[in-house]
């Protein structure tokens, strides 16, 4: 992810990966971080990811850093209702018990992250993906509604609603 979107774009890391690395250096995700940085978009899918994990601390520091890197907020918080529509869909087709295939097909993601969300899905009850739904919902109306500089605070006590550890208050 952190190579951005493209196979040219992931070729061309590997390639300066295994350069900088040489033969018979072990690949670890240290070595990788500092080779190839950070990417925005693959900063978002992490940053989705966190979220579907309860991982609130490390989603607000992902969160920080796409901001820090001058990303909309108003795309981060696109990215957000996305996964938790792939989330409730994903949801939706487990009960359905169809093929891997199928699913991946349905839900429209790559094969190899199916899986991400379907576990995701299976660990998240229903419920807290419609409360996350209406959390999400929340924050667009106040992210149009209020001035730039609450844009933080905001996405940032969204991504604690979303992790379960705050309320509505």
């Amino acid at each position: 992810q952190a190579a951005g979107p493209g196979l040219r774009e992931l070729a061309a890391e590997m390639e300066k990966l295994a350069l900088f690395a040489g033969e018979g250096v072990r690949i670890t995700a240290d070595l990788v971080d500092h080779v190839v940085g950070s990417h925005p978009q693959g900063d978002i899918f992490a940053l989705t990811h966190a979220i579907g994990q309860r991982q609130a601390g490390r989603a607000t520091k992902l969160l920080r850093s796409l901001l820090e890197q001058g990303e909309e907020p108003g795309r981060v918080l696109w990215m957000i209702q996305r996964h938790f529509q792939l989330l409730l869909k994903a949801q939706g087709l487990l009960q359905q018990r169809l093929a891997k295939e199928e699913m991946a097909a349905s839900l429209g993601v790559a094969p190899f992250l199916q899986d991400r969300y379907l576990d995701q899905a299976r660990n998240c009850p229903n419920t807290q993906l419609r409360e996350g739904k209406g959390a999400l919902l929340w924050a667009d109306d106040l992210l149009k509604s209020r001035a730039h500089r609450q844009e933080e605070a905001l996405l940032e006590l969204l991504l604690w609603r979303l992790c379960g550890l705050a309320r509505p208050g």
